[in-house]
């Protein structure tokens, strides 16, 4: 969603020290002061909004509407990054697996996260909860059937090397020895 308040319009830097400063709890009154000092600011709110000052109600707005999507885009870099560091950790002990095989662990996490939130937040509606279930049980069968054809090709290309090394070591044993001149 596009927001164009007085907030909104800020150069991101300040929103994102304005989010942060929200985060750790500073006051409304002495936010607006901060906001209202900064020349950046004077600028955007004489060329967008004819310099009228920025006020806690706009504040309050924002917190509402832009703060509140900061800390969800917040809350998911913490989980992306969180998921990188488990990835990175499976990848060290998986070895050479493939990117697939690596991502059903965090794609795992993630519907049980998932099912972890609305189990939650659905805590008095069993018909959503039900639904839920019912989804995240039918995503983690996808995911489950997956990795069950992942091992089964895993197995068969074993099978096709191991083939393919004995039908070589049984050629080149039939083959005639070649002179080590390099002359036949």
């Amino acid at each position: 969603m596009t927001r164009n308040g007085k907030i909104a319009r800020l150069p991101r830097a300040i929103r994102d020290e304005l989010n942060t400063r929200l985060a750790d709890g500073e006051s409304g009154v002495d936010l607006v002061r901060w906001l209202n000092s900064l020349p950046e600011v004077q600028k955007v709110l004489a060329t967008y909004f004819g310099g009228r000052l920025i006020n806690e109600p706009n504040l309050t707005e924002w917190k509402q509407g832009g703060f509140e999507d900061w800390l969800r885009h917040e809350d998911a870099r913490d989980w992306v990054a969180h998921v990188i560091e488990e990835s990175a950790d499976l990848e060290r002990e998986s070895g050479a697996l493939a990117l697939a095989d690596r991502a059903a662990a965090p794609v795992a996490l993630a519907l049980h996260r998932l099912l972890r939130e609305t189990m939650a937040a659905d805590a008095g509606n069993p018909a959503a909860r039900k639904k839920t279930i019912l989804a995240v049980a039918r995503q983690l069968g996808h995911l489950r059937r997956a990795a069950r054809q992942a091992e089964s090709l895993r197995l068969q290309e074993e099978r096709w090397a191991f083939k393919r090394s004995r039908i070589e070591s049984a050629s080149t044993a039939h083959e005639p020895a070649r002179d080590q001149t390099g002359l036949d």
